[in-house]
């Protein structure tokens, strides 16, 4: 995710040649669209007495828009409403360790998917033409939250063949809090109005209701388009 980061700054910042960024007193809005890459911490599924998954970085989406304020040429600040994609995956995981059973099965494909309307209101520093540093608060109010999972058995003959018994699909919802708190970090860089965003939003909210202590951790990569009035 690091690399990932660094990889879209330079991107950004050997475009040098753009134009100026918004004069102070102007408002804009500005639509955008993206990608979430996202996972809870701290969120592990105990399987057995010293095994179990860890979360990995689910892939969604991000659609929305920010409105935005310049305050002066350096300042600006935005408040925003998106619907993001956020959630958590894990690996693949074979209940039986020696294969040579006659009966076992396997669990794929677990997911579990929260559905957010995030609030951000974000404060934009331009350090360089264009290019602004960006850190605020964030609100999100959870409107879905579902766990999915494939459970495929598997039967040996007595040949020794392995053949499929069943594979069953499986999906239900889940009950956690409905509100979520963040701090999102980040940048941005335009050119003829065109808005390329990076944040990593810090979760200082739990998600889960029962005890557990994991908080979001998104990533965030979107493009913008601004439309200043």
């Amino acid at each position: 995710m690091k690399r990932l980061f660094l990889v879209f700054f330079a991107l950004t910042a050997i475009c040098s040649f753009a134009v100026a960024q918004p004069k102070a007193g102007s408002f804009s809005i500005i639509p955008r669209v993206g990608v979430t890459l996202a996972k809870v911490s701290s969120d592990d599924i105990l399987i057995e007495e010293n095994f179990s998954l860890s979360p990995k970085y689910l892939t969604g989406m991000m659609i929305g828009a920010d409105f935005e304020y310049q305050l002066t040429d350096i300042l600006a600040v935005s408040a925003g409403a998106f619907y993001s994609q956020q959630g958590e995956k894990y690996d693949d995981y074979c209940e039986a360790h020696d294969l040579s059973t006659k009966n076992w099965s396997e669990m794929r494909d677990l997911r579990n998917r929260y559905d957010y309307i995030n609030v951000p209101i974000m404060l934009s520093v331009y350090g360089a033409k264009n290019l602004a540093f960006k850190v605020g608060a964030q609100f999100g109010f959870n409107t879905k939250a579902t766990a999915e999972m494939t459970t495929a058995t598997f039967v040996r003959s007595e040949d020794g063949k392995a053949s499929t018994e069943s594979v069953e699909k499986s999906k239900g919802n889940m009950d956690i809090k409905k509100f979520d708190f963040s701090i999102p970090v980040g940048f941005s860089y335009e050119y003829m109005n065109v808005i390329l965003d990076a944040r990593y939003n810090i979760g200082l909210t739990k998600v889960n209701k029962y005890g557990l202590d994991g908080k979001n951790c998104v990533f965030s990569f979107s493009a913008g388009y601004r439309f200043t009035l």
